[in-house]
C-alpha cells in the first residue's frame, strides 16, 4: 500500500474555494450584483459622487444604528427597540433645541446620555435576570414609541436652527479655501492674455492645438501654433473635397 498525492488542477482549486466560501461571501456578492444592476438601470447615476453623497447623508443614522446592532447580534441577542429608542431620543433633541432653545452640542450630549441609560437599563434585565432580549426589547419598543408621541404631543417640531441644519446638508469647511480654484478666461486679445493668465490653452477648429505656461508663452509661439493647425485644416478640407469629386466622377 503506497501513499500517493494527487495534485488538483488550478481550476478545480478555485472552484472548491468558491463552493466552500459561497455562503460566507453570499451577501457581499449579492450587494455587488445589486450595485451593478442599478448602475446599469440608472445609466451610471448610482455611483456618481453627488448621488453617493446623498446616500450617505440620507442613511447616516441607519449606519450608526447598524453598528450598534452588529455588536448585539454578534453576542447572540437581538434588539427590537432600536427604532423606537432612536425616535424617542430624536424627539427629546427636537424639544430641547426648538422649544427650550438649547444649543445642539449640549442637546446631543444629553441625548447620548439618555440613550446610554436606556441601553444599560434594558441590558440589565437581560444580563442579570436572564430574560430573553426578544422580550425585553419588544416591551421597550412599545414603551418608547408611546413616550416619543407623548414628548412631541402628537405634533411636528420645528424649525431647527440653520447651524443645526448644516450638519446634514452642509460640508466641512476647507482647510485651504483658496486652493483648487481657477478662473477661465476666453479671449482673442494677445496682450491681455499674456498679461493676466498663468496658463494659456490655444483652440482652433473646436479642438485644443497647444498649451503654454506663462513663462514660455509668447505671441509668436501662439500664432505659430494657430497657423500650423490652420494649414492642416485647410489641407484636410482640400483632400476631402478632392475625394468627393473623384467619387462623383467614378459614379456618374
Amino acid at each position: 500500500m503506497s501513499d500517493k498525492t494527487v495534485a488538483l488542477p488550478e481550476a478545480g482549486k478555485h472552484a472548491g474555494f468558491l463552493k466552500a466560501n459561497l455562503r460566507e461571501y453570499g451577501m457581499l456578492l449579492s450587494l455587488f450584483a445589486i450595485m451593478l444592476f442599478f448602475e446599469f438601470v440608472t445609466d451610471g447615476t448610482l455611483l456618481r459622487p453627488l448621488n453617493l453623497t446623498n446616500l450617505v447623508l440620507q442613511n447616516s443614522y441607519i449606519v450608526i444604528m447598524a453598528l450598534g446592532m452588529l455588536l448585539v447580534i454578534i453576542t447572540g441577542h437581538i434588539d427590537l427597540s432600536v427604532g423606537s429608542v432612536a425616535g424617542f431620543i430624536g424627539a427629546i433633541a427636537a424639544v430641547l433645541m426648538v422649544r427650550y432653545g438649547v444649543h445642539f452640542i449640549p442637546a446631543a450630549i444629553a441625548c447620548l446620555a439618555v440613550g446610554a441609560l436606556i441601553g444599560a437599563a434594558q441590558g440589565y434585565w437581560v444580563a442579570y435576570f436572564k430574560i430573553p432580549s426578544f422580550i425585553v426589547t419588544l416591551a421597550g419598543m412599545l414603551v418608547f414609541k408611546g413616550l416619543a408621541l407623548a414628548v412631541l404631543q402628537g405634533q411636528s417640531v420645528g424649525p431647527f436652527s440653520p447651524t443645526f441644519q448644516k450638519l446634514s446638508s452642509g460640508f466641512i469647511p476647507e482647510l485651504f479655501p483658496d486652493a483648487g480654484k481657477a478662473v477661465i478666461m476666453i479671449s482673442s486679445e494677445m496682450p491681455e492674455l499674456l498679461g493676466i493668465c498663468d496658463r494659456i490653452c490655444v483652440m482652433n477648429g473646436g479642438a485644443f492645438v497647444g498649451e503654454f505656461d506663462r513663462a514660455e508663452a509668447t505671441q509668436e509661439k501662439i500664432m505659430r501654433v494657430i497657423v500650423r493647425k490652420g494649414e492642416r485644416l485647410v489641407d484636410r478640407d482640400l483632400e476631402r473635397k478632392l475625394e468627393e469629386q473623384l467619387q462623383g466622377e467614378a459614379h456618374p
